[in-house]
């Protein structure tokens, strides 16, 4: 996880950095003449292949796209100006914005008028840069466009907020926002970047940093490059972003182009972007990325891959949106909505994944840095009109990809597909398998599933993703409050959880209260304003009820919402929900909840818990004697979940489900018997109703 953003002394009350000297330079909210003329400002879209147009699924209505359009030139601006602007005044411009960063004391804070300034500014010490309603040129008063930078950091601990940056000259594989290679903790937030020459923004070379609520849009290569140079490049974070049109030059997306394209990264988190209309993949790690994770993400109508991981190691791609992707290059295993290259273990996990050329796509070639070995497919929806390459994984370097030295699985995958079997490459593994059947007998897949047509809508709209048609689906209301269990190791006690709910259109900003057992309300810290989830933690035997409101630009929240209900509850080995088949001994455990476990070692001893909630985790020990079970809900194969570490742990949620509404649900827990570490136990469940 990235770093979380510093907290506004001037936004949250608190008076711990309230020390620091301010600037204030008579800032006001954008004017009503900023908003017409980013109206009436727009540029051609880049045209589709038409080869690309014959193959895409519809999109949406073209009255509707247009309005879209222009609601989101209209939102380009800064996103958060009414809560952080001062009220309106008389704007005096400053002669030189660079003059007033020079005489503000290290570690201090400038906020400036509404003026267009036409220089590059260069920050050379710790501190905070607001621009509400402001914008930096790179034009000159001509109208030429004449500098390559809007603003270049050289020190750590820099936030600029609040701007708009307009026209740069620089080159390619630069950010006209740029750093220097080293410093940590640069925050870009709530600012609007639109047509450099290269990338709008490049922080591959600082550490701990963060663009964040940023609109990011006609670059002429990309949105943002992130380059790193193998020594920085760590923990940073793209966060909340609206990314969409770039590449406006027509550079070649094989080589870097489109939305996002990241190299050399560690710990790199991609959260909660929407990456749409992009000539080239919308997001891309490349050459030696290392434990990434890209979730949360919508990814749609971008002209390569949705989301590339490729000639990297290790990398968690889950609970993304992912379609309309790849019709500008869809030819055996490219043009996929998720594709994993010449990579090592990725984990593609609960992502939705519709209407792309392909669907996901596992690819090994005779590359640098291509192990290929470890990569796990599992848990996805993948929706596609014609059956086609849905779920592949490819291999033309040595047929390695299929050895079963090198781990490389699927399962539990639903798929909802426009064609009736066979068709000649439906799936693929070692060759194509024409039937569904065919693909669960080989390690791509195991317990693959297919959809009715009323389990896609649901799926799809549960998602946000539309019809092939481009029109919504039920379900996919904005708003909808979720609630799950918590990864990681949990308390002796209480359920931890993570409230989430879906995107709220043109909102820029959410607020969250819960109240326990009829008492005050309590508001929640989010990590951004326009974060959409959440981590509490619930006390068992208490009632919450939790409630959302959203703010849509220049100031306007509106009500609350219905409040939802959540109890939740933890089940100890021993409760009388669960029912064990096969040899199951219960013994004392230390650090196990309530003290005990119940464990098998015998394949197929079964442990079944029956339950009413919303949302459920199985918590056990892990550690070397551990082995794998399978895990079936409600009848159905889910995955396989392996307890083995090379160090012990206790009380660590090991697989969690959760669903739209409470119901009654079954988890069954079927020991598979591991050779030398069979062990399989059961310390405890957690449901939240």
């Amino acid at each position: 996880m990235g770093p979380r953003l510093r907290p506004d002394p001037e936004e949250t009350g608190k008076v711990g950095t309230s020390h620091l000297p301010s600037v204030t330079v008579a800032a006001g909210p954008p004017k009503e003449a900023d908003i017409r003329i980013r109206l009436s400002t727009g540029s051609a879209v880049r045209p589709r292949p038409s080869a690309a147009i014959a193959r895409a699924p519809a999109r949406v209505p073209a009255f509707l796209g247009a309005l879209v359009a222009a609601l989101a030139m209209t939102l380009a601006g800064p996103p958060a100006a009414a809560i952080d602007a001062p009220a309106a005044a008389a704007v005096t411009c400053p002669a030189s914005l660079q003059a007033l960063l020079d005489a503000t004391p290290s570690g201090g804070k400038v906020t400036v008028p509404p003026c267009t300034y036409r220089e590059t500014v260069t920050i050379n010490k710790p501190l905070t840069l607001r621009g509400y309603g402001a914008t930096i040129s790179g034009k000159d008063a001509a109208g030429t466009t004449v500098r390559p930078a809007w603003v270049i950091v050289n020190a750590s601990d820099v936030t600029v907020e609040g701007f708009t940056m307009r026209d740069a000259s620089n080159a390619a594989q630069t950010g006209a926002v740029r750093v220097k290679a080293g410093i940590s903790r640069f925050t870009l937030h709530a600012c609007d970047l639109g047509y450099a020459a290269g990338a709008n923004v490049s922080i591959g070379v600082a550490n701990s940093s963060v663009i964040e609520g940023c609109a990011i849009h006609h670059g002429g290569q990309e949105g943002v490059h992130m380059g790193g140079d193998g020594t920085n490049g760590r923990n940073n974070v793209l966060r909340n972003n609206r990314i969409y049109a770039n590449n406006t030059a027509g550079f070649d997306p094989g080589w870097e182009a489109g939305g996002v394209k990241a190299t050399r990264q560690t710990g790199l988190l991609m959260e909660g972007n929407e990456v749409y209309d992009n000539a080239g993949p919308g997001l891309w790690c490349d050459i030696d990325c290392r434990s990434i994770t890209v979730r949360d993400n919508r990814v749609h109508h971008n002209d390569r891959e949705g989301i590339l991981f490729e000639i990297s190691s290790g990398a968690r791609i889950s609970g993304n949106a992912v379609w309309n992707n790849g019709y500008g290059f869809a030819a055996w295993g490219w043009g996929a909505g998720i594709s994993v290259s010449s990579s090592d273990r990725a984990d593609v996990v609960g992502n939705t994944v519709a209407w792309n050329a392909r669907g996901i796509s596992v690819i090994s070639q005779g590359r640098e840095l291509a192990p290929n070995d470890h990569n796990t497919v599992h848990e996805n929806v993948v929706v596609s009109a014609v059956g086609d390459g849905v779920v592949g994984w490819y291999d033309d370097k040595d047929g390695s990809l299929f050895s079963t030295a090198n781990a490389n699985t699927g399962s539990g995958n639903r798929y909802w597909i426009g064609a009736a079997e066979p068709t000649a490459y439906r799936f693929g593994w070692a060759g194509g398998q024409s039937t569904l059947a065919a693909f669960n007998a080989t390690p791509g897949e195991e317990g693959g599933t297919y959809l009715t047509d009323a389990e896609r809508d649901a799926a799809l709209g549960a998602a946000g993703i539309p019809a092939e048609d481009g029109t919504l689906l039920p379900g996919s209301s904005a708003g909808d409050l979720r609630v799950s269990v918590a990864l990681g190791r949990i308390g002796t006690t209480g359920v931890p959880a993570t409230i989430s709910w879906s995107p709220i259109a043109l909102a820029d900003a959410y607020r969250v209260q819960l109240q326990r057992d009829g008492g005050g309300s309590t508001t929640l810290r989010l990590s951004s304003p326009a974060s959409r989830s959440v981590a509490v933690d619930l006390a068992t035997g208490s009632r919450y009820l939790v409630r959302l409101r959203h703010r849509t630009p220049p100031a306007t929240w509106s009500a609350w919402s219905a409040p939802a209900l959540m109890t939740p509850a933890r089940y100890e080995e021993t409760t009388s929900l669960g029912a064990y088949r096969g040899t199951w001994r219960r013994v004392a455990s230390t650090g196990a909840s309530g003290g005990y476990v119940r464990y098998a070692t015998t394949p197929g001893a079964t442990a079944a818990f029956r339950f009413t909630g919303r949302a459920v985790a199985w918590i056990a020990p892990v550690g070397p004697t551990r082995g794998s079970a399978r895990v079936y809900v409600d009848g159905r194969y889910r995955t396989t979940v392996n307890l083995h570490r090379s160090s012990a742990d206790v009380r660590r949620v090991v697989y969690r489900a959760a669903w739209t509404a409470s119901g009654a649900h079954t988890v069954e827990i079927h020991v598979v018997g591991t050779t030398g570490h069979p062990r399989v136990d059961v310390d405890a469940f957690a449901v939240i109703r």
